[in-house]
């Protein structure tokens, strides 16, 4: 028993002869396109009784002078019967191309076709900014009397420093950088807590 598939040479062989007798084995796959330049064969085309796939090649309507027989029953052929193959099948004696087969169904629905494989998602990178401004701003001194550059004496008081918030740091962090990332959500709406600024954990 012959259980590969139709080698697609096959149709190289022109001075084959008359009758091609390939029945009754296990051959897979499907029927190669070249069997159209067996242009000679005149007598019987005998594939049926394999494990064929796939549709009915059109260039079989090439075969125009095969008048004996056309048997391509008891496969798994499917799809539609090419409008070239019909027309052969008219004038050879004995044909049956369709018991055992799914001929006129889509070969996808007769047969289930395995699912393309699903290509993975590109990789994502987000970029970070390279440094990150200091979370703490400098605290400058709005009050306070002027230092010169050299004193022997101590100062009478110490300078008033501005208390800052959470709120000022993290805004300046956003300022600083402007915006840096587009996921940093609901940054500068509200307060952090109650609005939820991404990254933020009250």
């Amino acid at each position: 028993f012959l259980d590969s598939s139709i080698p697609s040479e096959l149709g190289q062989l022109s001075q084959l002869g008359t009758e091609l007798y390939l029945q009754s084995n296990s051959l897979t796959g499907t029927i190669p396109s070249e069997i159209g330049q067996l242009t000679g064969m005149s007598g019987f085309l005998y594939f049926h009784s394999n494990e064929l796939t796939g549709s009915i090649p059109s260039q079989i309507g090439q075969l125009t002078s095969l008048t004996q027989y056309l048997y391509l029953q008891v496969n798994s052929l499917c799809g539609d019967i090419p409008a070239e193959v019909s027309t052969l099948t008219s004038s050879v004696s004995g044909v049956d191309i369709t018991t055992g087969n799914s001929l006129g169904t889509d070969c996808c629905t007769a047969y289930p076709c395995s699912p393309s494989p699903i290509p993975s998602p590109a990789p994502t990178t987000t970029r970070l900014p390279t440094s990150l401004p200091s979370l703490v701003p400098t605290l400058v001194p709005t009050t306070g009397p002027t230092l010169s550059p050299t004193f022997t004496h101590e100062p009478t008081s110490m300078p008033t420093r501005t208390l800052v918030s959470a709120y000022d740091i993290l805004s300046k962090l956003y300022v600083d950088t402007s915006g840096a990332s587009s996921t940093w959500t609901n940054w500068m709406s509200g307060t952090p807590c109650t609005n939820s600024w991404y990254g933020v954990t009250c």
